[in-house]
């Protein structure tokens, strides 16, 4: 009821004012208004620092954009000659490997050729093991000596015959080093290798004889010793298995020669060496040139 009676009474002042006077405003005060203008200058420099500051980074994205773009362009300039360059070099590649390949036909050309007259040669030259070795001896004449007592015949020719005589490699005391002696012709080397085999000068001296074979012809040759060896069991199983009564008898007949036949021809079918003269064309050899023709023969009879 008060607070009524009030505003009755403000509106009764009112109404008794003079309508042609306009009310006065109240002021406010000098003090409160600084503050807020403050703050609100505060905040406008914030803000144009912070636009100045955003303005500085995109001028500066500005410029790493450009150099990103100088980079790429640069990048892209480069790629392409990479690219360029490569196609070259693949062009240079294959005609490097075609070469290469030519080479490398020419180069086992060259090899074959070489062991071929390697091989050639040293079917002149036999080699003597087992021979005692003493200091300052006279190698020459002692191989001389022990070939005259195989073949007694040579003896006036004898210098004519031999030609170089020397040992191999360096001194060795636990065993003699080989001898390699050369002839002046094949056809006294083919004698001189046909009559030690199983002669008795040698197992009086306790020495072997043996061809100068070259490195692939030694390799070759030992491996072909594992076949050498399954070759009379093969025979065997052949004999045991045919069925052709005829045919397994004849052929245990001739078994024995067969089976040594058969390991002279694998040795020589296997290996690059040729086979003797004398033992070309023999019917068993040409037979059993190789274990997988003995066993097409057996084949064929069972």
């Amino acid at each position: 009821m008060t607070e009524r009676n009030g505003d009755e009474r403000e509106g009764n002042q009112n109404a008794l004012a003079s309508p042609g006077k306009t009310p006065v405003p109240l002021k406010k005060q000098k003090g409160s208004e600084e503050p807020a203008n403050s703050a609100i200058l505060a905040a406008i420099d914030s803000l144009k620092e912070m636009m100045t500051g955003l303005k500085n980074d995109m001028n500066q994205n500005a410029l790493s954009i450009a150099n990103i773009a100088k980079s790429v362009e640069f990048n892209h300039s480069e790629i392409k000659k990479c690219q360029e360059r490569n196609k070259e070099l693949e062009t240079e590649i294959k005609h490097l490997k075609a070469t290469n390949g030519e080479l490398s036909a020419k180069v086992l050309n060259v090899e074959k050729k070489a062991a071929d007259l390697e091989r050639y040669k040293r079917r002149w030259n036999l080699r003597l093991n087992g021979l005692k070795e003493d200091k300052e001896e006279n190698t020459r004449k002692k191989v001389a000596d022990i070939i005259i007592k195989i073949l007694p015949h040579w003896y006036e020719k004898m210098d004519l015959i031999l030609d170089t005589v020397h040992r191999l490699g360096a001194n060795n005391t636990s065993r003699p080093r080989q001898i390699i002696m050369q002839f002046t012709g094949r056809i006294y080397r083919d004698e001189l290798w046909r009559c030690t085999k199983q002669h008795p000068v040698c197992r009086e001296f306790n020495i072997r004889f043996a061809e100068d074979l070259i490195k692939e012809d030694r390799e070759a040759r030992l491996a072909v010793w594992p076949k050498v060896e399954q070759a009379p069991s093969a025979l065997l199983q052949l004999l045991n298995t045919s069925k052709d009564t005829d045919f397994a008898l004849s052929l245990s007949v001739l078994a024995p020669a067969c089976s040594v036949i058969l390991h002279i021809s694998l040795l020589f079918s296997l290996c690059s060496a040729p086979a003797p003269e004398h033992f070309q064309g023999h019917w068993c050899f040409s037979l059993s040139s190789s274990h997988s023709a003995l066993l097409s023969v057996g084949q064929m009879h069972t």
